[in-house]
């Protein structure tokens, strides 16, 4: 979405209207997904459902197949066609969505605060956290503390956010190299392990809720 919010205040200070509404279009529709995917989250949890990443999840993987199998007519030499007119928008609005609902359901996961789609606040996090953990150890070995830094390390909880936030990363730079390479064999079909990693994730939370505590608390 920053690319987008960008490419959208420079398509307007040129005057290029289409492109404009192209880079414009999904950004309400990712704030509203994010919207519905914590409302689902709120009312699930007030009615006592325990596995709410599952109801959301399962948004997300619905529209990532909606987009594979209405988005493939739209290829053209290997490339989604932006001239299609409301098909384009459709599959734009697809795969924001699915964005959206993904953000909303990892936003807490076993205590920790995660942002899979904000990759700079995430390094920014990875970064923050590295300097806690050198102070800790640098305190330590002031102390005279005994053991390996890392046996040191696993003892605060922030190595255990800066591990958090680096395979995320690790995760997320992995899975673009895997669908760029997919995409030039199979187009949006390169979708497809993002479902089956969606649909692993949901038994998971089938077997345990992911969703660590009450998403609501009273007073």
């Amino acid at each position: 979405m920053s690319g987008n919010s960008a490419g959208l205040g420079a398509a307007l200070g040129q005057g290029e209207w289409g492109e404009a509404l192209r880079r414009g279009f999904p950004i309400p529709v990712f704030v509203l997904s994010v919207v519905a995917g914590g409302l689902a989250i709120e009312g699930c949890a007030r009615r006592g459902v325990q596995r709410t990443m599952s109801v959301v999840l399962l948004g997300e993987l619905s529209l990532l197949v909606v987009a594979v199998i209405g988005g493939s007519p739209l290829v053209r030499h290997g490339a989604v066609a932006t001239v299609s007119g409301w098909p384009f928008f459709a599959l734009v609005a697809c795969l924001a969505g699915a964005m959206g609902l993904q953000t909303a359901a990892l936003q807490r996961v076993r205590g920790h605060t995660v942002r899979t789609t904000y990759v700079t606040g995430m390094l920014t996090h990875l970064a923050d956290e590295s300097v806690g953990v050198w102070f800790l150890l640098r305190d330590q070995a002031r102390d005279g503390a005994r053991g390996s830094w890392l046996a040191r390390a696993r003892c605060h909880e922030a190595f255990h956010r800066a591990r958090l936030c680096a395979a995320l990363w690790l995760a997320y730079a992995g899975g673009a190299i895997i669908g760029s390479l997919l995409d030039t064999w199979i187009n949006l079909c390169a979708l497809l392990p993002a479902v089956v990693v969606l649909l692993t994730v949901i038994a998971r939370d089938q077997v345990a809720p992911l969703h660590a505590g009450p998403v609501v608390t009273s007073t």
